[in-house]
């Protein structure tokens, strides 16, 4: 539940999330230096706050989680991988020469 009320994409929620590099419109996620903020432009606005990305989702959440009470952590990485066929692998294609072919979206970072 706290997921939605925090997730502006699909349901209006606190924050706007956005992977394009284009943040011209709102402030860029590595910017945020807490989840206070956040919030405070949330209630003040009543408008979904952007932008956001998954470190400062889990942030967010946090906070929230906590302030109701629920003792919450966010767990991080050091090595993030997405998965674009659904096949629960990361694929990644070499030609003869172990140059890496752009024949798949899926990505490590």
């Amino acid at each position: 539940m706290g997921v939605l009320q925090v997730n502006a994409n699909d349901e209006n929620g606190v924050l706007c999330g956005n992977w394009s590099g284009d943040y011209s419109d709102g402030t860029p996620p590595v910017h945020w230096t807490g989840s206070l903020a956040i919030l405070q432009e949330y209630h003040k606005s009543r408008k979904p706050v952007c932008y956001g990305q998954c470190w400062v989702f889990s942030g967010v959440l946090t906070t929230v989680m906590r302030c109701l009470g629920i003792p919450t952590r966010s767990v991080t990485n050091f090595c993030s991988a997405h998965d674009t066929q659904g096949n629960l692998t990361i694929d990644i294609y070499l030609d003869q020469r172990g140059q890496r072919l752009d024949i798949t979206t899926d990505s490590i970072w």
